[in-house]
């Protein structure tokens, strides 16, 4: 089972579920290892009256099949209050696309006697308050299909006591050091933020979550360590797991749960794609984009997007985008470092901390900041990079334990960097021999100087891994033809960055079109104007035409080659003034008649050509202007050629009696009109006339001694009830018996020249005539 992330995942409009929160507090917010303090819980209690709701009395993100659910609940009116610290929006359209959205929005509001932490504080619980209670019943159903693996149900209780210690351990650390480390001040408000996710006492209030269905602070402190549960469960078989080999231990990692990640530099350099799949099992199909914006006092980056799970703050696929630039992906290696089990202890950072999240609400971005102050030193750069990555894993080396290794990739998403600077890669990787191999990387700046870029071999080895490559490289360079050729075998759209005059080269410029005809683009007019060329092109495709030059989608031979080797569709690509050329069309309409389809509505409306056109295939009448589908001459003629170009007349010509009589007597084969197909199915002359003309008998009996069989069947009521009609309808062709009115199907006389003529007939006969001797030795 897999779930793959796009950070560009569009936002569904169906199904708004929204929640504002205000939270006016006088007092500390200080946590403690059980929750917020006492005065905390009890300031926000007091103020839960003064909320009003809009929906209906339970607050729950599920809908009523084919309904949409609108709900806000807020202290006072209108939008987002002044005194609000964070609201929400929760689209659940899990239903319709797999997916649902929450966008949560923290607003900084700081009183005169607080400190920017103080409010920080509160707005990190505002927005896991805000969360918890618009998720609650996904988050449920979420931890239900979790706590339901297997691997994890007979280790719930270790499970449950190992977290419990380790949350008890995080705020220790918190009443120590959030006031003299980053560190731990980050971690201080990201529990505040856990802490309002968990809070069912607040939420209890709000009836946000249904009688038995609402979590307990364990569950929260369980889901929030879904990728530290890994290493828990894992340590009670530390003997078995010490004595896998390094294959072993990687197809464990394949069969459980593992990541994949790619990252493809697009055509031209213009972007950097991202993607992300998280291979796991069913459990995990509760997905949610979260859209989280806290702006908080220092932070680089407030908004990040990611993919993420209900109950937990951060990704769990570990894929982020920033508001900076910068994004964030994690893949597995398949490292299994088991000598690690002994050191996994509650004393640590969990991954919810030690990973990703950490960096980006500490540091934000790594360039952003310095490339813009310096953009020309790119060893501070470096430097500054090293600088803040150092940091991290200062923080992740003394203070994390893992088993399984994870690879870390940091994108600095600047388009000018991405085009016109070396890219910025910082690559987290085991190292060898070290017990916290799990938790170590390294840094990596990449820079390519211009000296390297004009090393022939160099940039010939480039363009050989990316022909697009040959953008940077010196003018030289371009201009060398071996090489160009090597970069556009590679991707042929290189040819955009060779030297003029291998853009105006023939052999260049064909090897490129053959990878893709849009490097036409990029070559020089004169090629493209030079007929012979044009020619070898037009090999490859029609579609080669439309970057031929004027003149040459004028050229009434070369397009009538090009109809002959790739159908009408070639017609696409010639001048207005080619497609008003009766000579081409006269020549073209022979071969295949949807030509019309692009000759312009001048010719189209010229009755002298649509005659020469319709005595070559008459159902080229469907293609002339409406005006001379009226004609009486043009008609005549085009169902003198083929019959089923009567289905193009105007009404009023089959709507007159003159006329349909006229195509009844003067079509060359009656039998082949009344045996043509339209759409598969058979069909009469009869079929398309009007239905005033269908009880003028004349018609009719023409039609029938014409050969058309199924004349009867498209007779007024009147005329199906005419014997001498009937008679001579069935004498021609017995089973028309079936079209007879009920009396003649009863008329001896009638069903025995029916019977005479097909045995078949006898199926249509009145009941009664069955046993007729006469009828039977007929």
């Amino acid at each position: 089972m897999s779930t793959a992330s796009s950070l560009q995942l569009p936002l569904q409009r169906r199904a708004l579920l929204t929640l504002q929160l205000a939270l006016v507090l006088a007092s500390s917010l200080q946590g403690t290892a059980t929750g917020p303090s006492s005065e905390f819980a009890a300031e926000v209690e007091s103020n839960i009256s003064a909320l009003s709701a809009e929906c209906s009395p339970r607050l729950s993100p599920l809908r009523a099949p084919g309904t949409d659910f609108h709900c806000q609940l807020r202290w006072g009116s209108g939008g987002p209050s002044k005194a609000a610290d964070a609201f929400g929006i929760f689209e659940d359209t899990i239903a319709e696309t797999s997916w649902a959205t929450l966008r949560i929005h923290g607003l900084p509001r700081r009183a005169e006697s607080e400190s920017d932490g103080m409010s920080d504080q509160r707005m990190s619980f505002a927005a896991g308050f805000v969360e918890g209670a618009l998720t609650v019943e996904r988050t449920w159903q979420h931890r239900l299909s979790y706590f339901g693996l297997a691997l994890l149900h007979d280790l719930l209780d270790q499970a449950v006591a190992f977290v419990e210690a380790n949350d008890a351990y995080v705020r220790e650390r918190i009443a120590a050091n959030s006031e003299l480390e980053p560190f731990w001040a980050e971690v201080k408000l990201v529990w505040a933020q856990l802490d309002g996710l968990a809070d069912t006492s607040v939420a209890g209030h709000l009836a946000a979550c249904k009688p038995g269905r609402c979590l307990d602070r364990r569950s929260f402190l369980l889901l929030n360590a879904e990728e530290d549960l890994s290493n828990i469960i894992h340590k009670p078989f530390k003997g078995a797991l010490e004595g896998w080999t390094a294959e072993e231990a990687a197809e464990y990692t394949r069969k459980t749960t593992h990541c994949s990640a790619i990252v493809r530099l697009l055509p031209g350099n213009s972007d950097l794609l991202l993607g992300h799949n998280t291979w796991t099992g069913y459990y995990s199909m509760l997905r949610v984009l979260k859209e989280i914006d806290l702006p908080l006092s220092g932070a680089r980056a407030a908004v990040s997007v990611f993919p993420g799970y209900f109950g937990a703050l951060y990704s769990g696929d570990d894929f982020y985008a920033l508001s900076s630039g910068l994004a964030v992906q994690e893949t597995t290696n398949s490292v299994y470092n088991s000598s690690t089990l002994a050191l996994i202890s509650p004393s640590s950072v969990p991954l919810l901390l030690s990973g990703p999240l950490q960096l980006l609400r500490q540091g934000g971005t790594c360039m952003g900041d310095s490339l813009a102050a310096m953009p020309g030193d790119s060893a501070k750069v470096v430097g500054m990079c090293a600088e803040m990555f150092a940091d991290w894993l200062k923080i992740w080396h003394t203070t994390a334990t893992s088993v399984v290794a994870t690879t870390w990739l940091m994108w600095e998403l600047w388009k000018r960097t991405l085009r016109r600077r070396s890219g910025l890669l910082a690559l987290s990787r085991p190292c060898g021999g070290d017990a916290r191999a799990g938790a170590l990387f390294s840094s990596l700046c990449l820079s390519l100087g211009w000296a390297l870029r004009s090393d022939r071999a160099l940039v010939l080895e480039g363009v050989r891994s990316n022909g697009l490559a040959l953008e940077h490289a010196p003018e030289p360079r371009r201009a060398d033809r071996e090489l160009v050729l090597v970069a556009i075998s590679q991707n042929s759209l290189a040819l955009e960055f060779a030297a003029v005059d291998l853009r105006a080269d023939m052999e260049v410029v064909l090897e490129a079109a053959k990878g893709s005809i849009e490097a036409l683009n990029f070559a020089s007019e004169t090629i493209l104007g030079d007929r012979v060329f044009v020619r070898r092109l037009l090999r490859l495709g029609c579609g080669t035409l439309q970057y031929a030059s004027e003149i040459l989608r004028a050229d009434r031979d070369l397009f009538l080659e090009a109809v002959g080797l790739w159908g009408p569709e070639a017609l696409d690509f010639a001048s207005e003034a080619l497609l008003a050329d009766p000579v081409l069309f006269r020549r073209v309409v022979g071969q295949d008649l949807g030509s019309l389809r692009y000759a312009s509505q001048q010719l189209l409306g010229d009755l002298a050509q649509m005659m020469e056109f319709v005595r070559l295939q008459g159902l080229a009448l469907q293609y002339a202007s409406s005006s001379l589908h009226a004609h009486r001459g043009l008609a005549l003629e085009a169902v003198r050629q083929d019959g089923r170009a009567l289905q193009y007349v105007s009404e009023a010509l089959r709507g007159d009696l003159d006329f349909m009589l006229e195509v009844l007597q003067n079509v060359g084969s009656v039998r082949w009109l009344t045996l043509s197909t339209v759409g598969g199915e058979d069909f009469s002359a009869l079929s398309f006339a009007s239905a005033a003309l269908l009880g003028e008998r004349r018609l009719v009996l023409e039609a029938v001694r014409r050969g058309d069989d199924r004349a009867l069947s498209f007779a007024s009521a009147a005329l199906r009830a005419d014997p001498e009609l009937v008679i001579e309808a069935v004498s021609r062709h017995g089973p028309a018996l079936q079209h007879a009115s009920a009396e003649l199907r009863a008329d001896l006389r009638v069903v025995h020249k029916a019977v005479r003529q097909s045995k078949v007939a006898l199926r249509f006969a009145a009941q009664e005539l069955l046993h007729d001797p006469e009828l039977m030795m007929a």
